[in-house]
């Protein structure tokens, strides 16, 4: 598979894509409540419609894991994993920080990834042993290894989780609150991801539901590329199962093991 032709594809999809987020920020309708903590919008079908449509004509026979119509089975090693708009809640407040997440998998491994927020118009990707950009420039994580001079990027515990883990997981936030120079929660894996893959970051710390499958795939990817590390919370590595079980902690890997040490 020629990975410049997929990365060139899912730039003009993932623009395509934003364009429509922007167009429509004054119509936006909730179509469906997940539950308690998950929505979807008119918006986020549209652009998973578009999406569907454009990779079935160019690329005929991938599967398709799509967050709000599950998985479209072709007769591929290719797997195509798509979160239309990662950040609903937060685009119906237009708060910036909501995105396009796109990613490619062959077989079990993930060779291309790309994160679009529309709003500040800041593209990330990174295709396999190719190195992670922003906007055209290549982009590293942090040099920092102090975990006392570090920014984490966390996702707070929620209501949705079972009552002994949202303590414990509550209990490790003052942890990092209390280890780390700052800790900054805005619930958006994707971004997250993305920024400790920029250096803004040097950590991402998932403490509420496991984030599913289109919300880390590509983020995942563009972090490696830029010479980061992630695990689960317990230090193993994370299997991108089509059902996500587990919660993520991605960083610089100069302070992961600080950190683990804190989450025990």
């Amino acid at each position: 598979m020629n990975l410049k032709l997929i990365q060139q594809f899912s730039i003009d999809l993932a623009k395509k894509a934003g364009k429509i987020i922007i167009d429509n920020l004054d119509k936006i309708e909730i179509v469906k409540f997940k539950d308690r903590q998950d929505i979807a919008t008119n918006i986020d079908y549209k652009i998973e419609d578009l999406i569907i449509d454009k990779i079935k004509k160019s690329f005929p026979g991938h599967n398709i894991n799509t967050e709000e119509k599950g998985i479209i089975k072709g007769n591929s090693d290719y797997t195509w994993i798509i979160d239309p708009l990662d950040g609903s809640k937060h685009y119906i407040r237009r708060i910036p920080l909501f995105d396009v997440s796109i990613a490619l998998k062959h077989k079990n491994e993930i060779v291309f990834g790309l994160v679009y927020n529309p709003m500040t118009k800041e593209m990330f990707y990174a295709a396999k042993n190719k190195g992670a950009y922003l906007n055209g420039k290549k982009i590293k994580v942090s040099t920092k290894s102090n975990l006392k001079d570090s920014f984490i990027f966390a996702e707070l515990p929620t209501f949705g989780m079972q009552r002994n883990q949202f303590n414990k997981n509550s209990k490790i936030l003052t942890k990092l609150n209390l280890n780390s120079y700052r800790v900054r929660a805005f619930d958006t894996g994707p971004l997250g991801l993305c920024y400790v893959a920029l250096g803004a970051f040097e950590a991402y710390v998932a403490l509420g539901i496991p984030p599913k499958i289109g919300d880390i795939a590509a983020g995942l990817l563009i972090l490696k590329e830029a010479g980061g590390k992630y695990t689960d919370l317990k230090g193993n590595q994370v299997q991108l199962k089509e059902e996500n079980d587990c919660l993520i902690l991605g960083s610089n890997s100069k302070v992961h093991k600080a950190i683990l040490r804190l989450l025990k």
